[in-house]
C-alpha cells in the first residue's frame, strides 16, 4: 500500500535535472539498488543523479554528523546546484529536514521509504516536500499465508 503526500509545484523543464539521493544506509544494502533503479526508471534519462551514504552506522555520533553536514554544505554551496533531492529513508529523512533552512533551502525534497508518521507530518509543513511512504499490509500477508497454508494455526511475526 503507498500513501503519497505532496505540497510542493510542479517543475518542468526541457535541461538535464541534477539530483541528490541520500540514503542512511551503505549501498550494499539490500533496497538499496531497487531505490536507484526505481528513481533513473521514474525520471527517465535526462537526470545526473549523484549518491550520498549517510550509512547510519557510522553516522551515530554529533561529529560524524556534522562531518556529513560539511561535506554536503561545501558541495552544494561551492560545487553543484541541485534541483531536487530524494532521501530515501527516515534516517535521511530526519538530517535533511533538520538542515532544511542551511544547506537545502528552495530545494525540492522528495522522501521514500519513510515509516514515521509524526516525521511524515512535520517535514510536510516545509515547503516543496513531497513524498511516499510504502505501508506493509499484515491483513493481506497474514490472508495469503492462511491460504496457502491451510493447516496453519499460529503465525509468528518478527519484525
Amino acid at each position: 500500500m503507498f500513501f503519497i503526500f505532496t505540497n510542493s509545484k510542479n517543475v518542468y523543464s526541457l535541461e538535464r535535472k541534477e539530483i541528490l539521493f541520500i540514503s542512511s544506509y551503505n549501498p550494499n544494502f539490500i533496497s538499496f539498488n531497487d531505490q536507484i533503479n526505481g528513481i533513473v526508471e521514474s525520471l527517465g534519462e535526462d537526470i545526473n543523479l549523484r549518491t550520498e551514504y549517510m550509512d547510519s552506522k557510522r553516522i551515530d555520533n554529533e561529529s560524524n554528523e556534522r562531518d556529513f553536514y560539511n561535506l554536503l554544505k561545501y558541495n552544494i554551496s561551492t560545487y553543484e546546484k541541485y534541483d531536487s533531492i530524494i532521501v530515501g529513508d527516515d534516517e535521511a529523512l530526519e538530517f535533511v529536514i533538520k538542515y532544511r533552512d542551511d544547506i537545502f533551502k528552495d530545494i525540492p525534497i522528495v522522501f521514500l521509504g519513510v515509516e514515521d508518521t509524526k516525521l511524515i507530518q512535520d517535514s510536510l509543513k516545509y515547503n516543496l516536500v513531497s513524498g511516499v511512504r510504502e505501508s506493509e499490509s499484515l491483513d493481506a500477508n497474514i490472508e495469503l499465508i492462511a491460504k496457502l497454508h491451510k493447516n496453519v494455526k499460529n503465525i509468528y511475526i518478527i519484525s
